[in-house]
């Protein structure tokens, strides 16, 4: 006589097969912010019209106590050194204040950059003070959009930190600049890139260790 435990058994195999392919793949929490917080250090080589260069780049997460009134936000820093013909280096940095946007806390927007006390994400001209002493907004006027500050904002998605700059090219068109910066064991790796209305314009790659505090 045929046992009905083999068939049992198959069809609660196919069952757990079937569940595990409609629930698809598990994906990995979003690092906190904090995760980020830190110091890192690195180098990275490219290639230029007169041959290969070395950069040497840095940087810091750090906390921004009330980035905006009873919200606190994160401060990155980041600082690039290289060397000119000469012997002599220079060093770019640039900064960025960022508060969450969103309950999660894995979607920010900056709300000042490289040391500027202005809300850069706000293009138009804000509220006033009116006649009688309240608040009043100006109506929007055309705006030239080159020349202003660029936008910029953050998410984090598992281990990654990533950075998006949009800025509005002299011809009018677009170029977006995309840091993506994911925590390691040892540190974090980063990769750059730069794009203008669709063309690829510069990838740069990198590992950056993490600095004892």
């Amino acid at each position: 006589m045929l046992s009905f435990y083999p068939m049992i058994k198959l069809r609660g195999l196919i069952l757990g097969l079937s569940l595990l392919i409609l629930s698809g793949p598990v994906q990995a929490a979003d690092a906190p912010v904090e995760a980020f917080f830190g110091v890192f250090q690195g180098e990275t080589t490219f290639l230029t019209a007169t041959g290969a260069k070395k950069r040497g780049i840095s940087v810091s997460f750090s906390p921004a106590p009330n980035a905006m009134p009873g919200i606190d936000g994160v401060e990155v820093s980041w600082t690039t050194l290289s060397k000119r013909s000469d012997g002599s280096f220079s060093s770019k940095t640039h900064d960025a204040v960022f508060v969450p946007a969103d309950p999660a806390e894995t979607i920010f927007v900056a709300v000042s950059s490289s040391g500027k006390a202005e809300d850069i994400a706000k293009l138009e001209q804000g509220a006033g003070e009116g006649k009688d002493g309240g608040e009043t907004v100006e109506p929007r006027s055309p705006r030239d959009p080159r020349g202003t500050a660029p936008y910029l904002w953050g998410r984090i998605k598992e281990n990654t930190f990533s950075i998006y700059v949009v800025v509005v090219a002299e011809d009018g068109g677009y170029e977006i600049q995309v840091y993506n910066r994911t925590l390691t064991k040892e540190g974090m790796t980063l990769v750059y890139s730069r794009n203008r209305a669709g063309e690829h314009l510069k990838l740069l790659e990198a590992f950056l260790k993490r600095k004892d505090s």
